[in-house]
């Protein structure tokens, strides 16, 4: 009788612990597949709003007229940017991106990473692509994407001074220069410093 009880009593132990075990693992997944699911469509609509904003650069011919230019960036930014960025580089025009010499000229963004660091705000690390007759020019790119009145908006954009050069007989070629964004004079071309990375 002993051992019968004994036997008993383990398995009402067991019992107990399978049922909790598994009323767990069904408690974690409803709990977690939400946010994942939540956060997969959050980067789903990130990666069209930065496509859909990198086609739209070669819109801004920065060697027209002030005028013009902020004209330019309000037809072809306000639908992507922040009001705050938005006012931003239309007070200065030469802060914003977009076409600044006949080549190269500005492509699309290809986007390398997507980090949430708030539930309403991601970090989004890419290149902008530049396009020449010759091929592409890659140049680091850095977008803060935030959600404002339930719509993602770039609220930041910085470009790097680096542009990589794909080149498949030689590897990479990286060329620094002050900025292709600066001046119509300093092609990209104009290099400061290169050096080969296979």
């Amino acid at each position: 009788m002993k051992n019968n009880k004994g036997f008993a009593s383990s398995y009402v132990v067991i019992v107990i612990v399978a049922v909790a075990l598994v009323a767990g693992y069904f408690a974690f997944r409803n709990s977690g597949s939400p946010n994942n699911e939540q956060t997969q469509n959050n980067q789903v609509a990130i990666k069209q709003l930065v496509g859909s904003f990198g086609s739209k650069l070669n819109d801004v011919n920065k060697l027209r007229p002030e005028s013009e230019v902020k004209t330019a960036i309000q037809k072809s930014y306000s639908d992507f940017i922040s009001p705050e960025l938005l006012n931003q580089w239309i007070a200065n025009p030469q802060d914003a991106p977009g076409r600044t010499v006949s080549s190269p000229s500005p492509n699309r963004i290809e986007i390398e990473s997507i980090s949430k660091t708030s539930d309403s705000e991601y970090s989004v690390k890419g290149f902008l692509i530049w396009w020449t007759s010759g091929g592409e020019l890659k140049q680091s790119a850095d977008l803060s994407v935030t959600q404002e009145d339930g719509k993602w908006v770039i609220s930041n954009f910085n470009l790097a001074d680096d542009t990589l050069v794909s080149d498949p007989l030689a590897g990479q070629i990286i060329i620094s220069v002050d900025s292709p964004l600066q001046s119509s004079q300093k092609e990209i071309g104009s290099t400061i410093h290169i050096s080969w990375d296979y």
